[in-house]
């Protein structure tokens, strides 16, 4: 049971990210707040914010911008 790994650091994870199913999230790694993250991506690198992101490893693709003017109920 024990393999002798460390971790490496903690993950954090922004506010209101969105994460593709089967993403891998490897230690160490801080992802931005409203980022997406796309459908099986290994995230081995820290990731900006207001970005959609994808790949093997996770790269930025393009920003994302959010209407100023959306109210919440």
């Amino acid at each position: 049971m024990w393999q002798g790994m460390a971790p490496k650091g903690k993950v954090k994870i922004g506010d209101h990210c969105w994460i593709g199913i089967n993403s891998i999230i490897t230690a160490g790694v801080t992802i931005g707040d409203r980022c997406l993250l796309g459908a099986n991506s290994v995230v081995t690198k820290d990731l900006p914010g207001y970005w959609l992101c994808g790949g093997i490893p996770a790269k930025p693709i393009r920003p994302i911008k959010y209407r100023d003017d959306v109210t919440t109920p």
